[in-house]
C-alpha cells in the first residue's frame, strides 16, 4: 500500500471536511437549533479536531518514512560501493593465487634441477674422494721410496738407455701427480659453485613465495576490514528497514482509524442535515412584512451595497445566513432563471441550499450541493477565460479546484466554477446567461458532489451570495 499518496489524500480530505462541516454554514436561514442539534454540532466539531490531529500525525509519519527511505538509500549506496571493492579484492586475490600456483610450478621445476645438481654434487664428491685417496697413496709411496735425484738415477743405471727409460718414467709419475692435484682442485671448485647455485635458487624461491604470501595477506586484511564495515552497514540497514516496516504498520492503523472517524463524521453530518431539514419543515415561512426579506432582491441589494439580497442584517450573519434549502421558498431570491438587480442568475437552477458560505481566505466562495452532473449555468453572459477539463497541476493550490472554468463578464467581473464533473465549454467561447457550461461533480479537493462558485469584482473576491441572491 502506498501510504504516502493515500495519506496526502486523507490530509486533503481532512482540510476539506473541516470547511464543509463548519456548522455555521450547515443551517438554512431562520432554522432554530434544537438541543440535540447543538450537541451534534459539538460532537462534529470535536471530530473535526480529532481528524485534523490524525491528519497531522499521518503527515509526520509520512515525513519519517521519507527520512528512513533516504537513510536506507544511502546505506545501500555504501554497501554497494564496499561490495564493489570486495569484489575487486577477490579478483586480486584470485590473480595472486594464480601467480602463486605458477610460482609453485616453477619451484617444482627448479627443485628437479636442484635435485639433479645435488646428485651431481654427490658424484663429484665421490670423484673428489677417489682423487684424494690416489693423492694420499702417491704421497705415501713417494715418502716410502724417498727422493731420487737425476744424478743418482744416472749413476745407478746400467747404461744410458736405461737412464732415459727411468727418467721418462719419473716424469710421467710427476705429471700424473700434478694432474691428480689439479683434478682435485677443479672438483672442489665445481662443488662449491654447484652448492652456491643450489642455495641461491632455494633462496630466490623462498623470497618469491614469502613476497607473494605477504601480498595475499595484505589483500585478505583489506577484505576482512571491508567485510566488517559492510556487515555493520547491513545491520544498520536492517534496523532502518525494520523501523520503516513498523512505521508503515502504524501508518496503516492510523489510516484505518482516520477513515473510520471520517465515516462517523459523514454519518453525523447527515444526521445533522436531516435534523436541520426537519426543523425547517416545522418552522413557518416568514411573511412579506418581516425584516428578513422586506424589499426583495432589488431593494435589499441596493440598500446594502453588496450585502445578501433582501436581508437587512447588513451581511453580519456569519457569511452564509442567507442560504436557503432546496425546495424552500425563493422569498425574492433568483432561482427561476431571471436575472436579479445585479444582472446575475443562480448557477444551479433548482438547488439553492448552501452548505458552506463565503469566509474570505478561509473559504473563498460558496458551496452548492447537488447530484452529480446537475447542470451548472453561466451566471451572466461572457467569454470563457480559462477552462481545465482535466484539472490543473501547475502549483499555487489550483489543483484543489479539480475541473473548473472561469468566465470573464467584462467590466472587471469574473466568475469561477470548481469541482465540476465535466465541462461543456472551452477557452475563448462566448456564452450566454443561463447557458449550461458544466455539470456538478466531486473533483479536486472536494468532499461530495457540489459546485464551488467564486465571484471577482474589480480584481478582488466578493461574497457570491450578495450578488447571486
Amino acid at each position: 500500500m502506498d501510504f504516502k499518496k493515500r495519506g496526502n489524500k486523507l490530509v486533503a480530505a481532512a482540510l476539506c471536511a473541516a470547511l464543509v462541516f463548519t456548522m455555521n454554514g450547515a443551517f438554512p436561514v431562520g432554522a432554530a437549533k434544537t438541543t440535540d442539534e447543538r450537541k451534534l454540532e459539538d460532537q462534529i466539531a470535536n471530530y473535526e479536531k480529532i481528524l485534523n490531529e490524525k491528519a497531522n500525525d499521518i503527515s509526520q509519519k509520512e515525513e519519517y518514512n521519507k527520512t528512513l527511505d533516504a537513510q536506507i538509500a544511502v546505506m545501500n549506496e555504501k554497501i554497494d560501493a564496499d561490495q564493489a571493492k570486495i569484489n575487486a579484492l577477490n579478483n586480486e586475490i584470485s590473480a595472486k593465487n594464480a601467480q602463486i600456483a605458477e610460482l609453485e610450478a616453477q619451484i617444482n621445476a627448479k627443485q628437479e634441477d636442484i635435485d639433479a645438481k645435488n646428485a651431481d654434487i654427490a658424484y663429484k664428491e665421490e670423484e673428489k674422494q677417489k682423487t684424494v685417496d690416489q693423492l694420499k697413496e702417491r704421497i705415501r709411496a713417494s715418502y716410502m721410496a724417498g727422493q731420487t735425484s737425476t744424478l743418482e738415477m744416472l749413476l745407478s743405471s746400467e747404461d744410458f738407455g736405461k737412464f732415459l727409460s727411468n727418467y721418462e718414467y719419473m716424469k710421467r709419475i710427476t705429471t700424473h701427480d700434478r694432474k691428480l692435484a689439479e683434478t682435485y682442485m677443479r672438483q672442489v671448485q665445481e662443488l662449491e659453485t654447484a652448492r652456491a647455485e643450489v642455495e641461491q635458487a632455494k633462496s630466490e624461491q623462498e623470497d618469491e613465495r614469502a613476497s607473494m604470501q605477504q601480498s595475499i595477506q595484505e589483500v585478505e586484511t583489506k577484505k576482512a576490514e571491508l567485510t566488517e564495515t559492510q556487515q555493520g552497514q547491513q545491520a544498520t540497514r536492517s534496523s532502518l528497514q525494520q523501523k520503516l516496516k513498523d512505521n508503515n504498520r502504524e501508518l496503516g492503523q492510523m489510516n484505518q482509524e482516520y477513515e473510520a472517524s471520517l465515516e462517523e463524521l459523514k454519518s453525523m453530518q447527515a444526521d445533522l442535515e436531516q435534523m436541520s431539514r426537519e426543523s425547517m419543515n416545522s418552522t413557518p415561512p416568514a411573511n412579506s412584512s418581516s425584516n428578513t426579506n422586506s424589499g426583495g432582491n432589488t431593494g435589499g441589494d441596493s440598500s446594502n451595497n453588496g450585502s445578501s439580497g433582501g436581508n437587512n442584517s447588513g451581511g453580519s450573519n456569519n457569511d452564509n445566513t442567507s442560504s436557503q434549502p432546496s425546495g424552500g421558498g425563493n422569498n425574492g431570491n433568483n432561482n427561476s432563471g431571471n436575472s436579479n438587480s445585479y444582472g446575475f442568475v443562480w448557477p444551479v437552477p433548482g438547488h439553492t441550499y448552501i452548505s458552506q458560505g463565503y469566509k474570505g481566505l478561509a473559504h473563498t466562495g460558496i458551496d452548492i450541493p447537488a447530484p452529480v452532473n446537475t447542470p451548472i449555468v453561466a451566471v451572466k453572459a461572457g467569454v470563457v477565460k480559462e477552462a481545465y477539463p482535466n484539472g490543473r497541476t501547475d502549483g499555487n493550490g489550483w489543483w484543489t479546484y479539480g475541473k473548473y472554468l472561469i468566465i470573464d463578464h467584462g467590466n472587471g467581473e469574473l466568475s469561477l466554477y470548481a469541482h465540476c464533473n465535466s465541462l461543456n465549454v472551452s477557452v475563448g467561447q462566448q456564452v450566454s446567461q443561463g447557458q449550461k457550461i458544466a455539470g456538478v461533480g466531486n473533483t479536486g479537493n472536494s468532499f461530495g458532489n457540489h459546485l464551488h462558485i467564486e465571484l471577482y469584482r474589480n480584481g478582488g473576491r466578493v461574497d457570491p451570495q450578495s450578488y447571486l441572491r
